[in-house]
């Protein structure tokens, strides 16, 4: 008879089965509500910072173009409309009956803050149409990378290019960034 008393008493009462219910319901509303904040915080960032459109992970290197983009970054600097091709560089379709020039770089290469007409390696095919030379220039500048992350993408890209001439541009902070104590990412 004792035995059966204490079981009796060892089950739990109708307030506390309720309060369990309402820490589980307030549980997943928390969640819910945590989720809803992010994804309208995403939205945010997309409309007022558009550029991250232009990257999506890429295992090798940590990010590259996506293909067949195009974004208007507007910022208090500068106002510009950048595209992407569907080989994901910067800029209209390669001529891919010319000899190719494959230019790597970061942003100076990309032409951050400039039209896609007035970014360096479209300037020097401009040269080279003028000129009469049977070249294509690919601009495979982006964004934060450093002499590490260009090399790795020529390693991965260079068959799909097949280059005959190969530039790469570089600045003073690849040194430090290449040992990986520096490293910026638009998708970390």
């Amino acid at each position: 008879r004792q035995l059966y008393t204490s079981s009796i008493h060892m089950a739990p009462s109708p307030a506390l089965r309720r309060s369990r219910k309402n820490y589980l319901v307030n549980v997943l509303m928390f969640l819910g509500v945590v989720v809803c904040c992010f994804l309208i915080l995403d939205g945010v960032i997309l409309f007022f910072y558009p550029i991250v459109n232009l990257y999506h992970y890429d295992p090798s290197s940590d990010y590259v173009l996506k293909s067949n983009q195009t974004v208007k970054f507007n910022t208090k600097e500068f106002k510009t409309i950048i595209h992407t091709n569907a080989y994901g560089l910067r800029g209209e379709e390669p001529d891919f009956q010319k000899e190719r020039i494959l230019v790597l770089g970061d942003s100076f290469t990309f032409g951050q803050g400039v039209n896609d007409t007035q970014t360096w390696p479209h300037l020097l095919q401009q040269q080279f149409i003028a000129k009469q030379y049977n070249f294509t220039v690919l601009n495979a500048g982006i964004n934060g990378y450093d002499t590490r992350r260009e090399y790795v993408y020529l390693t991965v890209h260079e068959k799909d290019f097949n280059p005959k001439i190969i530039i790469v541009t570089f600045v003073i902070n690849d040194p430090l960034s290449n040992s990986g104590e520096f490293w910026s990412s638009p998708i970390a």
